[in-house]
């Protein structure tokens, strides 16, 4: 305790001194903080806006419909597996989907488009989908209108309450061709399914495609650090022949590009820290090595070597408790900053097939606690060696020193 309170003396007698000190490990942390929610924040910031807002977390398919996608691979009586997939306490929305093809037109044009079919009041609540309409209205159930992607709303030259025909083959080889009603414009995130998509209430699809209760694949949002885990209990639930993917493998190639890519960011990071690790050291050694004749003289007025090693050690971990204080509501404040307003891109990127104009952090524990063991640990070590060396110190040479 009279070593503790010796050392906030010194700390507060040599103002400057600690503040310098002080000021270095705060800015380390800061460094270090901001750098680590840039790097595995934003790819949480991708992930969580491409599963949660487009593709879910698991999907329930069957077996061979992931590496075949053709029409007659159902999911029969999907009505019975989505209320089980309901009741789970682990999944907070789930919504099915069936998808086919067409070829749309109008009285002068006509183009390919990749229909999917939802249920419309469901998917607005799992992937707000109604918040995306820029033009006209969300669709309705039990209605023949349907939204386009603006990209091909454009090609076709429609606007909302134009009529559009959609040509294709239902799911027993018959030629399936009606009329639908143009509700509404979409902007999906991904620009590359906005230039083929086309929304259509399930119910309307199913009859158009004779694909009575059955879809191709039931989504499941839960969270997508949790996406293994929920996939393989949901698949404990499932017969034969139906699996289900957490989005890691449903998106692979995504996946994996995401994981080369953060291995070069993991190393920045390290050789941030390995930075803020040598400008700490740098200023631990400066304010200990600085007081040399000061350590002398007490050990002159019989201060034991324990006691002068003890009074540095605790001396500058106080800093370091004192820094990451002080460095953690200004992290915080910074990783909410650029978690709300981002960094702008003067040249956009592409990732995932969705446009990124803005680079955005997170706030993510491992961007605090990570800095502040590294400013704790980097401190303790390198006040080591000058408290050794100031305990060993000849009070008679350093006295003499001017």
């Amino acid at each position: 305790m009279v070593l503790l309170k010796i050392a906030f003396r010194n700390i507060f007698r040599q103002k400057r001194r600690s503040a310098l000190t002080l000021l270095t490990m705060t800015a380390g942390f800061f460094m270090a903080s901001l750098a680590i929610a840039f790097n595995v924040g934003s790819y949480n910031v991708i992930i969580r806006e491409l599963t949660r807002n487009e593709t879910g977390h698991v999907k329930i398919a069957h077996s061979t419909y992931r590496s075949t996608p053709d029409m007659y691979y159902t999911i029969d009586n999907y009505r019975d597996v989505l209320g089980t997939m309901e009741d789970r306490e682990d999944v907070a929305f789930a919504t099915a989907e069936l998808f086919g093809s067409g070829l749309a037109a109008t009285d002068t044009r006509s183009l390919p488009v990749s229909v999917r079919a939802v249920d419309p009041r469901r998917h607005d609540e799992v992937f707000s989908y109604g918040g995306r309409v820029t033009e006209g209205e969300y669709m309705r159930s039990q209605k023949a209108e349907v939204l386009l992607g603006k990209h091909l709303a454009r090609r076709l030259r429609v606007a909302p309450g134009d009529t559009l025909y959609l040509f294709s083959q239902t799911a027993y080889g018959r030629v399936a061709e009606d009329i639908f009603s143009v509700r509404g414009i979409v902007s999906p995130d991904q620009q590359r399914i906005s230039e083929s998509l086309l929304l259509m209430p399930l119910d309307i699809a199913q009859e158009y495609y004779e694909l009575w209760d059955r879809v191709h694949e039931i989504s499941l949002v839960g969270t997508h650090e949790n996406a293994r885990n929920l996939a393989a209990e949901v698949q404990k639930s499932l017969s034969d022949p139906y699996i289900a993917e957490p989005w890691q493998e449903f998106n692979r190639s995504l996946y994996e590009a995401m994981q080369a890519d953060q291995k070069g960011g993991i190393v920045g990071v390290t050789v941030i820290l390995i930075i803020v690790g040598f400008g700490i050291l740098n200023t631990v050694l400066m304010a200990v090595l600085e007081r040399q004749r000061e350590y002398g003289v007490l050990k002159a007025v019989g201060t034991t070597p324990g006691q002068v090693f003890g009074l540095i050690v605790a001396e500058m971990m106080i800093l370091a408790i004192l820094s990451i204080l002080v460095a953690l509501p200004l992290s915080w404040s910074g990783s909410y900053y650029f978690a709300t307003e981002g960094i702008p891109l003067s040249d956009p990127f592409t990732f995932g097939g969705v446009v990124w104009s803005h680079i955005y952090a997170d706030i993510i524990p491992l961007s605090f606690t990570l800095p502040a063991v590294v400013v704790g640990v980097v401190t303790l070590f390198v006040s080591l060696f000058p408290a050794m060396k100031a305990a060993r110190t000849n009070p008679a040479d350093t006295m003499r020193i001017d």
